[in-house]
C-alpha cells in the first residue's frame, strides 16, 4: 500500500487467512474476496481516518498486488475433470468451471452450486452468462470452497422455425415462452463471435 503526496508511506501487508490486513495505526481491514478495484476504495477509505489529505486529493493511495497466495478448492458432481485442484486466490468460479472442462454430457449449465463453510452460497446459471453477459455471480473463490454440479433434469429441443433451433436446458420455474425466448436472443458467445469475425474480414481488407 502505498500513500503519496502531502503524506508518503509504503507498507507491505499480508491478507490474514481470515481475510483482513492491519495498516499502522488502524483496525483490520476485511479485503478477503474482494476484486483489487473493490479492496483499493475500501482502504482508502479507511485510511482516510488517518490521512484526512485523501478526502482532499492531495494524499493520493494506491494499492498493488504482491505475491499471489494460492487456494485449494474441490470440484464435486458431473463434472468432465472433478477432484481437488489448487488455483490462485483471484480465481473465480468461471475460472474453476474452465479448468474442470466443464459439465459432462449430463451435467447442467444451470445448477452449479458454490458451497463455502458447508452451507450453499449461490446457485450460479451459466445461461445468465451466455445470454445476458451477466456475471453478477462469478464470485471470487475462498480456500475450502466447494463447487458441485448437479445433472441436468430437463432438456426441451426447439426445432422448426426459430432464430436458434436448440437443446435447451429448462428450469422448474420457466414456461415455453420463457424457451422459446432463448432462441430468440442473440447470445453473449454470438455477439464475440460476430465481432471476432468482424475483425478478421477488416483485417482481410487491410492486407489486400
Amino acid at each position: 500500500v502505498d500513500v503519496f503526496g502531502v503524506s508518503d508511506i509504503t507498507k507491505k501487508l499480508v491478507v490474514s487467512p481470515e481475510g483482513t490486513i492491519r495498516f499502522p495505526n488502524l483496525g483490520p481491514i476485511a479485503v478477503g474476496g474482494l476484486s483489487v478495484e473493490t479492496a483499493t476504495e475500501k482502504i482508502k477509505k479507511s485510511l482516510a481516518t488517518i490521512y484526512p489529505g485523501i478526502r482532499s486529493g492531495a494524499v493520493r493511495v494506491q494499492v498493488s498486488l504482491g505475491q499471489i497466495r494460492s487456494i485449494r478448492i474441490t470440484l464435486i458432481g458431473e463434472l468432465k475433470r472433478p477432484g481437488t485442484v489448487t488455483i490462485s486466490s483471484l480465481s473465480t468460479l468461471m475460472n474453476a468451471l474452465y479448468l474442470s472442462g466443464g459439465p459432462t454430457e449430463i451435467g447442467s449449465l444451470r445448477n452449479i452450486e458454490l458451497v463455502r463453510n458447508g452451507k450453499k452460497l449461490v446457485n450460479f446459471d451459466l445461461y445468465d452468462f451466455l445470454f445476458r453477459g451477466d456475471l453478477s455471480k462469478n464470485l471470487l473463490l475462498q480456500d475450502g470452497d466447494v463447487i458441485r454440479v448437479g445433472y441436468c433434469q430437463t432438456r426441451v429441443a426447439l426445432k422448426g422455425a426459430f432464430n436458434k433451433p436448440a437443446l435447451y436446458e429448462a428450469v422448474a420455474t420457466e414456461s415455453a415462452k420463457d424457451l422459446i425466448g432463448y432462441s430468440l436472443i442473440r447470445s453473449y458467445i454470438d455477439d464475440i463471435a460476430q465481432k471476432a469475425h468482424a475483425y478478421d474480414q477488416l483485417t482481410e481488407v487491410y492486407k489486400n
